[in-house]
């Protein structure tokens, strides 16, 4: 935009020049009282808007978002949020659905400038609702959420049983094989623990396997996410419901330690995942979060 001065269609001075540099910001030219021209950066003054947007996937998460006119950024910061605990590529089906609230900050004139926070992000997955809500603690921590105040991203348990006291009764690595005698790789750790313990799942996730596998007994694969399984064996039996495809939460019931499969005595054998290869559960450190108490859960609680 301009501002010109004229006399009888002929220019005699410009008294100013805008030109809009990036979204939300101009450059001002503009002559001073010594009637030199000064260029100056001026931001507009920009506006937060609150967007929501929900739908029911059909193909893919991602093209179900940008079909409801959600920002790229914001559709990966989603997926990023729930990828601790959903394996995109396998957890979502045709049917299942997503809402979300996220900010935007726009000028005056309407144009977006850029994307602000998702503060509140949900995706159900058949039966299952998993709402999340965007929190900043007391100490400026940020997280996300469920609307009791459980922290999105934990680590997996280093031991998922009700026995807390259970002795490590064999090691991960390489061990003299208490059955055969000979030198093997054991690829977990066993937990020596009396018999009908309760299993816990190490972390949220999914039951891939839930049956009789060999010389693991009674054996149960949890997948949590597109990085973490975890396995468990040598069950006495299986909790109430447990299947393939069920989803549980970190500290459900899943079994009941036993000694089926090659055993010789009632314990859990568990081991962890990585990427396709497994790795020691007493060193794992997978995502951490903290649950969210006292003042901080009070705050939050208002704010759900």
């Amino acid at each position: 935009s301009m501002e010109w001065n004229l006399s009888e269609d002929k220019l005699i001075a410009v008294n100013s020049i805008s030109t809009q540099i990036r979204r939300g910001e101009h450059l001002v030219i503009e002559k001073n009282k010594e009637g030199k021209y000064v260029a100056k950066l001026q931001k507009d003054e920009l506006i937060e808007e609150i967007n929501s947007a929900g739908g029911t996937i059909s193909g893919s998460l991602a093209g179900a978002m940008s079909g409801e006119k959600v920002p790229a950024s914001i559709v990966a910061s989603f997926i990023n949020i729930f990828s601790y605990s959903v394996d995109f590529r396998r957890d979502v089906k045709k049917g299942d659905k997503f809402e979300i609230i996220y900010q935007n900050y726009i000028t005056p004139n309407g144009e977006v400038v850029k994307n602000g926070n998702i503060l509140f992000a949900s995706l159900t997955l058949g039966k299952n609702k998993i709402d999340l809500y965007r929190f900043k603690d007391k100490s400026g921590n940020i997280d996300y959420y469920d609307a009791k105040g459980y922290a999105m991203k934990k680590t997996l348990s280093r031991k998922p049983m009700s026995y807390q006291n259970a002795r490590i009764s064999s090691p991960f690595g390489r061990r003299r094989h208490p059955i055969y005698k000979d030198y093997r790789v054991h690829w977990g750790v066993d937990y020596a623990a009396p018999r009908n313990t309760l299993v816990y799942a190490a972390g949220d996730g999914v039951i891939q396997v839930a049956k009789y596998n060999g010389g693991y007994g009674n054996y149960i694969k949890i997948r949590h996410n597109s990085e973490y399984s975890t396995a468990y064996g040598h069950m006495q039996k299986f909790a109430k419901g447990i299947r393939p495809g069920v989803r549980v939460k970190q500290g459900q019931v899943i079994g009941y330690v036993g000694s089926t499969g090659r055993s010789t005595g009632p314990h859990l054998h568990y081991e962890v995942v990585k990427n396709g290869k497994r790795v020691n559960p007493v060193t794992i450190k997978a995502a951490t979060g903290n649950n969210l108490g006292g003042q901080n859960l009070k705050k939050f609680k208002s704010m759900v």
